[in-house]
């Protein structure tokens, strides 16, 4: 029953024929078979679900397959997957009750088969058009799905020992379609290279070159990038491409990639990083010079550090902000107060007991557990010599929140119940970590997206005032102006570059 409904999931999923034939009894057999194994099907039928729609038949393809015998013996062993033509494919799977054909399909990506017919070799004949015609009904789907899907009845059937082992979808990728020849002369090429490498004294861009752009970007040094990108070094770059463009746009691409990860360990957010990353790239496959090319990765280079640099300032700015609140503060009262944010060994909710539910002593414990593993890897990470410490992973799931949500208006309320913590718990444990209120946080993040809008785009002030959830445009301004020290209206005339300001976003 399981492997029935498996098997019209398939169907269901990938909006194909899936074939189930049950292998012919040696009493079925002609007289005179001495090959039990070569009468493959003694009955057919097609599974589908009810909900799937095959608007398309492939009887003339699917006749010529059932008649080599040869594909079923080898889809005894592993998963069969072999095209036609390298046009559509179909899978074979064998079960311990009879033989299972999926197909046909398209693959949205270019794709290597070991196993390909020609319509000739099996007898078939089409008409150009029309075959034109019925290809594009074939459904396309991914070829990970794909393989997912044809090891789900499979796998059913075995209980992941020993004996019985799971088959992986890596398995049946590799042995079906990853041409191994061309992986083995891989391999011989980079022997060879190497060693002509070494005969010729030709070397790589040294490895500390990359590791001083690395740290600039991560520490937001913009003056430091600008020097170490105009160094001479001994050595040159690989050959990544087949042409000088090609070779310029992968550098540009391992470039920015490595940029990215060292702003987003420099504090900046992952999605800005990657969307940066992403559309360098994409201007970069558009361009077809090596200078503009080099230009463009060399400015999200630039754009990473100024990003991380900006952060790093605002940290500081606000941790000096909140150190002389509570100097201020120290000076006036009259009793010791409650232990105080900057203290980094634990944090006493104390002063505020009476407002957190009864498990709070168990938010305070995984606290405490989270400062002494946190301690335990910064120890860990000094003496391999990598000094970054893990951020708390609830302020990283705050963040994320509040990343995706700016479009609207934010609560602590809110983020608390979508992270699972109790909202007093967050804000002082955000406090504790970041130097700052979680209120003050998620404005200054909707204030740098404020920046951006104006800069980028002609959106008027009272649209962009809507899309991030202020209650009016004035109430913006008044927002935008405590942090800046600007009117939007100020920083869009002096900020927004001149081909946004011919092209508005509005239209």
């Amino acid at each position: 029953m399981e492997i029935d409904y498996s098997l019209m999931h398939i169907s269901y999923n990938l909006h194909t024929f899936v074939r189930y034939a049950r292998e012919a009894d040696p009493s079925e057999l002609p007289p005179g078979t001495e090959n039990p194994r070569s009468v493959v099907m003694a009955s057919q039928k097609t599974l589908a679900s009810q909900d799937s729609i095959v608007d398309f038949t492939d009887e003339k393809f699917i006749k010529p397959i059932l008649s080599q015998t040869e594909l079923f013996m080898r889809a005894r062993l592993r998963p069969l997957i072999f095209s036609m033509e390298n046009q559509f494919a179909y899978a074979l799977i064998t079960l311990n009750t009879g033989t299972v054909i999926i197909g046909p399909v398209r693959f949205s990506a270019p794709t290597w088969f070991r196993t390909v017919f020609k319509f000739k070799d099996l007898g078939i004949s089409v008409e150009s058009e029309k075959y034109t015609y019925w290809l594009r009904s074939v459904p396309v789907c991914d070829l990970d799905a794909f393989a997912t899907d044809i090891l789900l009845p499979v796998n059913l059937e075995r209980d992941g020992s020993d004996a019985e082992p799971y088959i992986l979808r890596k398995d049946v990728i590799d042995e079906n379609c990853v041409d191994k020849e061309r992986v083995t002369d891989a391999q011989k090429e980079l022997s060879r290279m190497i060693f002509d490498r070494v005969e010729d004294g030709v070397v790589h861009n040294p490895y500390n070159h990359e590791l001083r752009e690395r740290h600039c970007v991560m520490t937001g040094d913009v003056d430091g990038l600008h020097r170490v990108l105009e160094e001479d070094f001994t050595g040159r770059y690989g050959k990544l491409g087949s042409d000088p463009v090609r070779q310029e746009r992968n550098i540009g691409i391992v470039a920015v990639t490595i940029a990215s990860r060292a702003a987003i360990q420099g504090g900046l957010h992952f999605e800005t990083a990657f969307s940066i990353s992403d559309i360098t790239i994409q201007q970069m496959e558009k361009c077809n010079d090596v200078e503009t090319i080099k230009h463009i990765y060399h400015n999200a280079e630039y754009q990473y550090a100024s990003l991380v640099h900006g952060l790093k300032t605002e940290e500081a700015r606000l941790a000096a902000k909140t150190r002389k609140a509570e100097d201020e503060k120290a000076e006036g009262a009259a009793e010791p107060l409650p232990q105080t944010v900057t203290d980094t060994s634990a944090l006493d909710v104390s002063h505020f007991q009476a407002k957190v539910p009864e498990n709070a002593p168990k938010f305070t414990e995984d606290l405490r557990r989270e400062e002494e593993e946190k301690k335990r890897l910064a120890k860990t990470q000094k003496k391999a010599g990598d000094h970054e410490v893990p951020e708390n992973r609830h302020i990283s799931r705050c963040k994320d929140y509040i990343f995706t949500h700016l479009h609207g208006k934010i609560t602590v309320q809110e983020i608390a119940e979508a992270i699972g913590l109790e909202p007093n718990y967050l804000s002082a444990l955000f406090r504790k970590e970041e130097h700052t209120t979680l209120k003050a946080y998620i404005m200054h993040e909707k204030v740098h997206l404020i920046k951006n809008l104006l800069v980028y785009s002609q959106y008027p002030y009272a649209k962009i005032a809507a899309y991030l959830g202020f209650a009016s445009q004035s109430h913006m301004s008044k927002c935008f102006r405590l942090e800046t020290g600007m009117t939007p209206g100020q920083y869009r005339n002096a900020y927004q570059r001149e081909d946004f300001i011919r092209e508005s976003l509005d239209e």
